[in-house]
């Protein structure tokens, strides 16, 4: 074999390898959600549309690494008029929500639902900032209801691993405390979605697991789903986990107990 030959044998899997682990990297953590507010700002909504629903949110809402709620909403949902529009963003935090105001007031919503905090304990300190997420609530919430008429719902954020003794739940509940009082003091929905996913973990009796996230294991989650095409059920039932997928993102299970928390909410409302 001549050596032109065997470095193009040598190179086109490789090549090939490359293009495989670039497009995983690329679905799991970069790929905009369906129906961003970029998407909908440029389409409009749909003419059979009567209900436009913004999702806010980190990763459990953008859904490229988990199981998707916003998904599941539409698809069970968006044949009664609703429309939903993901503005979850991959490692959000409630300043994020905050700077992304601009373009959820642009869409002029029916309805807000928010979905942050988990990384706000490992990003603000934990209990330390909690003062900080107290302040981007309520500036969430003051400038939703200056300028727009959205009904808004605070989602408690999921708990951290499937301990609970984990650290960061201890601090996690100071965090929840913070929308319960926004909900009880606000024209605001309390939906918690922490309480019910606790709730099933327990139910499952499986020893504690740990908040297990780090980029290698969401890229491997990732890989297998989006390449391998596994469920993200498959992959928790693999990992151990009840819930998630790696302690931190939500199993289809885990999206699916969002997803009916949140369309028990909405059928509610119109009664």
């Amino acid at each position: 074999m001549s050596r032109r030959r065997l470095l193009l044998v040598l190179t086109v899997p490789l090549l090939a390898a490359a293009l495989v682990a670039a497009t995983s990297g690329y679905l799991t953590f970069v790929r905009a959600p369906a129906n961003n507010p970029d998407e909908f700002l440029s389409n409009g909504p749909r003419p059979q549309t009567d209900t436009v629903v913004v999702a806010a949110g980190s990763s459990s809402t953008h859904a490229s690494a988990s199981g998707d709620y916003v998904r599941m909403l539409r698809e069970s949902l968006g044949d009664q008029g609703y429309e939903f529009v993901n503005a979850g963003s991959n490692g959000a935090t409630s300043t994020d929500v905050l700077d992304s105001l601009d373009e959820i007031v642009e869409i002029d919503p029916d309805v807000v639902t928010i979905l942050i905090g988990g990384n706000d304990v490992r990003d603000f300190g934990g209990a330390a900032g909690v003062g900080k997420y107290r302040k981007n609530m309520t500036r969430i919430l003051d400038r939703l209801d200056a300028e727009t008429s959205a009904e808004v719902a605070l989602i408690s954020p999921q708990p951290s691993g499937e301990d609970p003794e984990n650290p960061n739940n201890r601090a996690l509940a100071q965090y929840i405390d913070v929308l319960t009082d926004l909900a009880d003091t606000r024209d605001a929905t309390y939906i918690p979605l922490n309480e019910e996913l606790a709730d099933l973990i327990a139910a499952e009796g499986r020893p504690p697991r740990p908040d297990g996230f780090s980029f290698g294991a969401a890229y491997a989650s990732g890989f297998r789903h989006h390449i391998l095409r596994q469920s993200w059920d498959e992959i928790a039932e693999d990992n151990g986990y009840a819930v998630y997928t790696d302690g931190l993102h939500l199993s289809d299970t885990g999206a699916r107990t969002a997803a009916d928390l949140v369309a028990d909410w909405l059928s509610e409302r119109e009664r």
